[in-house]
């Protein structure tokens, strides 16, 4: 069996040998070892338009017969991932092992060795004629403990896509915190020491085997030290809890608008109403609602039949004795869209809570029109919100254009489009958001109410990232390098609200000031036909907002005191309009709250709802 094996090999090289004479230049046939650097230097030189391609053996020591053949297009050994692509997983092990045997006990142990056998001039055809793959992050390699903690310090790990469509990443490389890392191969571990709560930058890339770069990706990363009493007893003991935000992120998700902000929620997590519960009964709510009481009223689900004036003090707001006779049926309807309301927040990253808190605010949970047709929806949408959700959610638009008109002239993007294309596109989202019929029972449609929460969640991720554009072209900075997360969370209520025109000027005010870009001094710095967002805001973050106590004065005024507070600061001339973002030319004005119970908001001017 020996001498067959031994005659097969003989065999094949000289078959080899006659087919690729004139071809290939052979040279000193010569073994290696994976820990072997030496450059393999041959005579072949290509011309222009070709390339040198290296063609290697990999023999079993035994018998010396052919395991695989191995064809790269660089000097030096192949790597391992080339191995593995040309021999496969259990030859990759054997040459792995071999290798690291020879580098201690000697040749002689080797089960398998390379040999290169020649190389061959071929035309260049790189592999750039492939896509580059993208590179991804995954969840950190550690022992975990549970609610995304890690004993020991995590490492995260980036890894190419693996797919023949793509090219072949040989090298993953990039730099975390300011220094420069380099990993051979499609996948790399890299360990992330402790951060501080802001976290720290890392960007990386692939280099393909072509030599080419794949796309630079970016992510912020953060890494706390936490001591956790562990399941097994031990006491405190310190475990890592580890965040990353970034498109390439394949681990759990935060706030999508947090990615578009570059910024993390408090260490400790974000506040209630900025929270998406992990049950939907969590979101549960029995606030006492006149507008929905007289809905349920007028609509016969309730019968105030037996209270002065039949339980209303006009069409659409109950009296004491109505709200009392509606408070069940008020309690179970106001809580029947918490199972829609959580998917959608786990499918697009908004916040649940803050969702059920802006419905309440808005609509009072009522789903039907409120004013018109101007107004619909438990967001309350209008068209100018409509714009915002198109003109700033690409991905949103690439979805909801389709409906409406063909790919082709949805490729143009939404800002591309004619006016009156846009117009059209606006009203039939501000459609899709009504889900008033009057064929249906109590006169809405409740099969549809699970796509319109989807169109306020992603209109509301439209308007973070206008608000980050504002933020940017203002200060030239990501909007998470000068304000909070909880703040730009209470910025992105103002422009859905009040309106992108409003919330520039304060904005604009506050930065030329020199004066933190926080709540308190851009609320401060609003116009007085804009503060009411401000009651808009402490309504939807249930009271988390700061009270801004200038709202009595007509016009912003200088503050003489030394040290800066949230006082408003005179501009002597209005803001310029933004250079990157569309003109916000529109304001709500929002309406005041004279009333315990949240107030539905009449105006049919929102830009964003």
């Amino acid at each position: 069996m020996v001498l067959k094996k031994l005659w097969t090999s003989v065999v094949k090289v000289g078959l080899a040998v006659l087919l690729m004479a004139g071809v290939i230049e052979f040279n000193r046939i010569q073994s290696v070892s994976a820990e072997s650097e030496s450059v393999i230097q041959t005579n072949t030189t290509s011309t222009p338009g070709t390339i040198t391609q290296y063609t290697w053996w990999m023999f079993y020591s035994i018998d010396q017969s052919i395991a695989c053949e191995i064809t790269v297009k660089h000097e030096g050994i192949p790597t391992p991932d080339e191995i593995l692509n040309f021999c496969g997983v259990t030859l990759q092990e054997k040459w792995l092992i071999s290798s690291e045997c020879a580098s201690t006990e000697g040749e002689a142990c080797r089960e398998v060795y390379l040999q290169l056998i020649g190389t061959q001039t071929v035309p260049n055809e790189p592999a750039a004629a492939l896509p580059m793959p993208p590179i991804w992050l995954d969840p950190p390699s550690c022992v975990n403990e549970g609610g995304g903690y890690c004993r020991g310090i995590p490492a995260i790990k980036l890894m190419s896509e693996d797919n023949p469509q793509y090219q072949r990443v040989v090298s993953i490389e990039g730099e975390l915190d300011g220094e420069s890392f380099s990993c051979s191969g499609s996948t790399c571990e890299l360990s992330i020491s402790p951060t501080d709560e802001k976290g720290v930058d890392l960007t990386f890339w692939g280099v393909t085997l072509s030599g080419n770069t794949t796309d630079e990706y970016t992510a912020l990363v953060r890494v706390i030290p936490v001591e956790k009493d562990l399941i097994d007893g031990e006491g405190p003991t310190l475990v890592y809890s580890i965040e990353v935000l970034s498109s390439q992120w394949r681990g759990e998700k935060i706030s999508s608008c947090a990615s578009i902000w570059q910024v993390f929620p408090e260490v400790n997590g974000p506040p209630d109403w900025l929270d998406s519960p992990e049950e939907a009964s969590e979101l549960n709510s029995t606030q006492s609602l006149y507008f929905l009481s007289a809905m349920l009223i007028q609509n016969g689900m309730v019968d105030a039949s037996n209270c002065t004036g039949g339980g209303l003090i006009t069409g659409n707001i109950a009296n004491r004795c109505g709200m009392e006779m509606a408070a069940d049926a008020v309690i179970a309807w106001q809580n029947q869209f918490d199972d829609e309301i959580l998917h959608i927040a786990n499918d697009t990253g908004i916040p649940a809570k803050l969702l059920k808190n802006l419905f309440i605010r808005e609509s009072q949970l009522w789903p039907g029109i409120f004013v018109g047709a101007e107004e619909v929806g438990l967001g309350q949408l209008t068209e100018e919100g409509a714009d915002a959700a198109l003109l700033w959610n690409p991905d949103f638009y690439s979805e909801f254009c389709p409906m409406v008109y063909s790919k082709t002239t949805c490729s143009q993007g939404y800002g591309n489009l004619e006016e009156e294309q846009q117009a059209v596109l606006r009203g039939a989202l501000v459609r899709a958001a009504d889900v008033s019929c009057e064929d249906c029972p109590l006169r809405v449609n409740l099969d549809e109410v699970e796509f319109s929460i989807k169109i306020f969640a992603e209109t509301m991720y439209g308007n973070c990232a206008q608000v980050d554009r504002m933020i940017y072209n203002l200060t030239r900075k990501p909007a998470g390098k000068v304000s909070t997360y909880n703040d730009l969370w209470r910025f992105t209520l103002t422009n859905y609200n009040a309106g992108p025109g409003c919330l520039w000027k304060a904005m604009s005010r506050t930065w030329r000031a020199k004066d933190e870009m926080d709540w308190e001094h851009v609320a401060a710095n609003l116009d007085p036909i804009c503060r009411l967002a401000v009651d808009y805001v402490n309504a939807v973050s249930d009271g988390d907002t700061v009270n801004i106590p200038v709202y009595s004065t007509p016009l912003p005024t200088a503050t003489p005191t030394r040290v800066r507070s949230a006082t408003p600061t005179r501009t002597p001339t209005l803001t310029p309009t933004p250079t990157l973002t569309r003109t916000p030319t529109s304001t709500r004005t929002p309406t005041s709250t004279v009333t315990e119970t949240p107030t539905p908001t009449e105006t049919p001017t929102v830009p964003g709802g």
